[in-house]
Order: structure tokens, then C-alpha cells, then sequence
């Protein structure tokens, strides 16, 4: 099944608060929400979320994959990324709760639907970005990323200099001289550049996730010719060989299901 994203929201908020809210509609076949919060984060105790709650529920609770404090000159940008497997489908409204209410500091909510993802683990909690490094391009590109999978990221900037080009499909591209947001996304093994001028390298936090795809049916053609059949379920009896009709034949998890015969049956040679 191909990923794709479907919709997004995003909000920025010129101060900060005990909670701030973004408003959405999950829709599509395996969907997936993501949000990323980004924050104006002067030091550990200013302004991070704890947590993220859906309204409408689902069978799992947001996760807090991936969060990067700058640290590389005055703590000044925060970013984060939260993931929602399997949300329950319909319009509803995202709150994110953060640590204390700091009406000074500004932060931003962007929310992002997802259809065609896996529904148990859809982003591995080990293929993750979080990063502050001293360098311009900044890159996002999550480990294991492959053919079928997908990239989100997000950078929060301070206003030194600023964030200028985000590769890839940008999501959402905003903010003011107290915090930039930067957020896009990009499929198969493709991840994000972010780039800056100035002094945009010293302050800024980035997160990513590797998105990656639901399972599902798939047709196989089989040419002419030989097919070796392993595994002690497809082991004929001395003097048989496997058959199978030319034709396609649809592979549906492990087994293997023949239009005409199966690998159970087996066609008598030389007897």
C-alpha cells in the first residue's frame, strides 16, 4: 500500500499557553497522524510539550518520538515530533499540553494525515532524526529509510539569520524574528535539507520520522521457466516437481496461493 499525505494543519502562535489546540480531519484507508511542535525554548524548563491528545481517540496514544533543545548557542528554538498510530477517522481537534504556560514565548502546532500507513508501529522509535548540529545545510534523513517509505520533518529556528529553503514538499513554512517553522516531507529514501542564512546554523532544532507503508496483497507474474520452491511445506516426494499454470498468481502474506494448482500439488515425472 503507497503512503500519501492527505491533509494538514498548522497554527503559529505568537505566545505561548498551558495548552494550544490545531484542528484537523483524519480521513483514508490506514491512516496516521503526525504533529510537530515547535517552541521558542530559552532553557530546559521553558516551554516543551508533555503531551498530545487526539479528540476522537483511536486504539493507541500519541508517542513523543523524537525532541531537539538547541544547544549549540543559547537554547533559543525547540522541536518535536508526535505520532498517532490507527486515529480514530473523522474531523476532531489535536491539543498539545506543554510544561508551563509562558505567555512571552512563541510555538507552533502542525498536524499532518497520513493514509496507507502501517497501523502497530508506523514510524520505528529507532529511525529517528534530533538533531542541533553546527552546519548549514542541515540534513533530516531518518536510518533504514527505504524504497516505499516516506520522511516528515520539522526545524525550528531562532532569529539569527533565518531558515531560507526546505527541500522536499513543504508542509508549512513560517513564524517571525522569534521562531521560525519549518516542516516538509518527502517519499522512498529521500530525506529533508533545511538551509539558512546568517547565524541560522548556531540556533536551530531538528526532528524527523521514517514513515513507513501498511502491508498488504500484490500480484506476481511468473515467466517461463524454472522455480525453485524451499521450505519443508513445498518438499516433493523423490520424483515430482511442483506445476503451476502460466499465468499471475497473487502472493497474500506467506503462502502462496495457484490460480489452478498450489505448491501442495504435485505432478508425477518420469512414472
Amino acid at each position: 500500500m503507497s503512503l500519501a499525505q492527505v491533509d494538514s494543519a498548522a497554527t503559529y502562535f505568537t505566545t505561548g499557553g498551558a495548552s494550544k489546540t490545531q484542528a484537523i480531519t483524519v480521513s483514508g484507508t490506514n491512516p496516521l497522524l503526525i504533529v510537530h511542535v515547535t517552541a521558542a525554548s530559552i532553557a530546559n524548563d521553558h516551554q516543551f510539550p508533555t503531551a498530545v491528545s487526539w479528540s476522537l481517540g483511536g486504539g493507541q496514544s500519541f508517542m513523543r518520538l523524537a525532541q531537539k533543545r538547541n544547544t549549540v548557542d543559547n537554547q533559543l528554538a525547540y522541536a518535536s515530533t508526535w505520532v498517532l498510530a490507527a486515529p480514530a477517522a473523522g474531523a476532531g481537534t489535536i491539543t498539545v499540553t506543554f510544561n508551563v504556560s509562558l505567555g512571552s514565548n512563541a510555538c507552533a502546532v502542525l498536524a499532518e494525515v497520513w493514509s496507507g500507513a502501517d497501523q502497530t508501529t508506523p514510524c520505528p522509535a529507532t529511525d529517528i532524526v534530533q538533531k542541533d548540529t553546527d552546519e548549514t545545510p542541515s540534513g533530516a534523513t531518518p536510518p533504514n529509510l527505504a524504497i516505499g517509505n516516506a520522511t516528515s520533518a520539522v526545524c525550528a529556528a531562532a532569529p539569527l539569520g533565518g531558515l531560507t529553503t526546505i527541500s522536499g514538499n513543504i508542509t508549512v513554512f513560517f513564524g517571525d524574528n522569534t521562531l521560525q517553522t519549518g516542516a516538509a516531507y518527502d517519499f522512498d529514501t529521500t530525506g529533508i535539507t533545511f538551509t539558512g542564512s546568517g547565524s541560522w546554523h548556531l540556533e536551530h532544532a531538528i526532528t524527523a520520522v521514517r514513515i513507513v507503508a501498511a502491508g498488504g496483497t500484490f500480484t506476481l507474474a511468473m515467466g517461463a521457466g524454472s522455480y525453485a520452491v524451499t521450505g519443508t511445506a513445498a518438499t516433493p516426494e523423490a520424483g515430482y516437481r511442483p506445476s503451476a499454470a502460466a499465468g499471475s498468481y497473487t502472493l497474500t502474506g506467506t503462502a502462496v496461493t495457484l490460480a489452478q494448482q498450489t505448491f501442495n500439488t504435485w505432478l508425477r515425472v518420469g512414472r
